[in-house]
């Protein structure tokens, strides 16, 4: 169990994971903005692992994000072992079966003689949707919402994958099981450089990096018999609904079908995003241009 201890210095605290110190949380200040940046212990600084930057009020969710980081569950297996078990530890390690990986680029399933195709979303396309997920309903005031909100989102992310693959499967006729899903933060929406939100939240362009995210995967999961009313269709319509509350009276304009409205801008945001792809068509002059 992960433990919290203040450091004598001001602005540092140390994880501990029983008595074995695992990250290093400290108070950061960049571009006049206060933050709380995450790292991995270790005795020389050089060798310590960036974890993420988080709101200087938001300690329990980087207190949560980083005992679930990946990098941190060695970290943890290892300071359950003793020294003399660590080797044998480590070979059982090395012994268990490989996951399987999501495609490194999108993959296009064809149906011959048919137009229907059906897309697979990236894995940073369900990290986005499901970091805004939790930093959405994120609550600092209680401590247990927010540890069972991050452990839920493995789960919630696995089941967009599993109905994303269904649809796929359907589709082909062929089954295809979707890789198991491990939650990782995108952490260019945690963390944010400006100074001109009133409060947390994400930006309207990130909103609308969101959206177009959530329309292309509800749109690649329908195929599926299944897809009406399952946990991964309820969660996605819960979002677009919290995405038309945060959008309230961002202008419209026609779509890209005939007669449907969109928020202006969305056409720019990227339906299967990467975090190589980051946020720059939303930070152009031409995106603030159309909101004005």
């Amino acid at each position: 169990m992960s433990q919290l201890q203040r450091s004598p210095e001001p602005g540092i605290w140390f994880m501990f994971d029983q008595t074995k110190r695992i990250a290093i949380i400290r108070h950061v200040e960049i571009k006049g903005r206060r933050l709380l940046r995450s790292v991995t212990w270790a005795p020389d600084p050089d060798d310590r692992q960036l974890i993420g930057y988080f709101p200087e009020d938001a300690m329990h969710l980087a207190v949560e994000c980083t005992w679930s980081e990946p990098p941190l569950e060695m970290r943890r297996d290892e300071a359950r072992d003793s020294y003399a078990a660590r080797d044998d530890a480590l070979g059982r390690a090395r012994a268990r079966p490989r996951q399987i990986r999501a495609p490194s680029k999108p993959t296009l399933l064809t149906i011959s003689g048919s137009a229907m195709a059906i897309l697979l979303a990236p894995k940073d396309t369900i990290d986005l949707i499901v970091t805004a997920a939790v930093l959405g309903t994120r609550r600092d005031d209680d401590a247990d919402h927010t540890r069972q909100l991050v452990q839920r989102a493995d789960q919630i992310g696995q089941q967009l994958w599993e109905a994303n693959y269904a649809s796929a499967s359907y589709a082909r006729g062929m089954e295809m099981p979707a890789p198991a899903y491990s939650w990782e933060p995108v952490f260019d929406l945690i963390w944010q450089a400006s100074t001109d939100q009133p409060d947390y939240s994400l930006t309207p362009q990130q909103t609308l990096q969101v959206e177009r995210c959530r329309l292309f995967l509800s749109e690649n999961s329908r195929e599926h018999p299944d897809w009406d009313n399952s946990a991964a269709w309820l969660f996605l319509e819960q979002l677009g609904s919290a995405v038309e509350s945060r959008m309230r009276g961002w202008p419209t304009g026609p779509g890209e079908d005939p007669g449907v409205l969109e928020f202006r801008g969305l056409s720019n945001a990227l339906p299967r995003w990467t975090r190589s792809s980051g946020f720059p068509q939303l930070t152009s002059p031409t995106t603030k241009e159309q909101a004005a």
